[in-house]
């Protein structure tokens, strides 16, 4: 998915999946010699993790959501 994100930011777009919070799980964070391996073992699982779970953007408002939010999995909103 960062490699998509790479791809739509060297098209002129925005990235998609490695947004906000995410942003630090993009593959590009990870492999940098500047990045411990001790770091990588711990923010992998992380990332992992929060790309499996919900989130909520304020500002777009849904029907199905209601109260002006919209729900997305990772980065793609569901409703």
């Amino acid at each position: 998915m960062d490699d998509l994100d790479e791809e739509a930011v060297k098209m002129g777009g925005k990235r998609s999946f490695f947004t906000g919070e995410l942003a630090k799980y993009r593959w590009r964070n990870l492999i940098p010699q500047t990045v411990s391996a001790d770091e990588r073992v711990k923010l992998f699982p992380e990332g992992v993790e929060a790309l499996g779970q919900p989130r909520v953007e304020s500002g777009v408002h849904r029907a199905t959501a209601g109260r002006g939010k919209t729900v997305s999995f990772a980065g793609r909103k569901i409703c």
